[in-house]
C-alpha cells in the first residue's frame, strides 16, 4: 500500500511541471494569461484549448414535442427465427454484461409464430405472442433492432 501511495505521489509530482507554460525563446516560466514573455519579449502562442470560444446562440426548445406513435394493436407480425423476449424492461440491453452476473428471465417465441406489439417505450417494444394451438402466450420486452432482424416488423 505504501508503494502505491509513493507511486501516485511520484507521478503527480512528475506531471506537475507539464501543466506550466514556458517561453519558447528563453525558457522562462509564464503566467497563464500573458501574451509576451517578460524576460525576452517573444510572443507567446496561445494553445487552442485556452482560447475563448464564443458562446453559441441559445435556441428555443421546440414547442411541440414529437409524440410516440401508438402501435397498431390489430397488426400481427410473423417471426423469421427464434425470438427471445425478456420479462423486465431493461434486461434486453447489455445482455452480455448481465449474463456475467446473473441470468435474466427470458422467453422464447419460436420461429414461424405470430406476435403483436402492445407498447413502445423508447427503443424497446413490449410484445405478446398470439396464442397457438396450445393456448399459451409469451409476453416480454425486445429492442427495435432485434425485432426488425428476427420478424416481419419494420420501423
Amino acid at each position: 500500500m505504501r508503494k502505491l501511495f509513493l507511486l501516485v505521489c511520484f507521478c503527480l509530482i512528475g506531471a506537475f511541471p507539464a501543466w506550466a507554460a514556458y517561453c519558447s525563446g528563453c525558457g522562462q516560466k509564464l503566467l497563464d494569461d500573458v501574451k509576451f514573455c517578460s524576460k525576452c519579449g517573444t510572443k507567446v502562442a496561445v494553445p487552442e484549448a485556452s482560447k475563448s470560444v464564443p458562446e453559441p446562440a441559445k435556441t428555443e426548445p421546440a414547442a411541440d414535442k414529437v409524440k410516440q406513435e401508438e402501435p397498431d394493436r390489430t397488426a400481427v407480425y410473423r417471426t423469421k427465427t427464434d425470438l427471445y423476449v425478456y420479462q423486465r424492461r431493461g434486461d434486453e440491453h447489455n445482455i452480455l454484461k448481465k449474463n456475467f452476473l446473473f441470468k435474466p428471465r427470458r422467453y422464447k417465441i419460436k420461429a414461424g409464430s405470430e406476435l403483436r406489439i402492445l407498447e413502445i417505450v423508447g427503443d424497446t417494444l413490449h410484445v405478446e405472442s398470439v396464442p397457438g394451438s396450445d393456448g399459451k402466450t409469451q409476453k416480454g420486452w425486445v429492442t427495435e433492432e432485434e425485432l426488425a432482424l428476427r420478424t416481419t416488423w419494420s420501423k
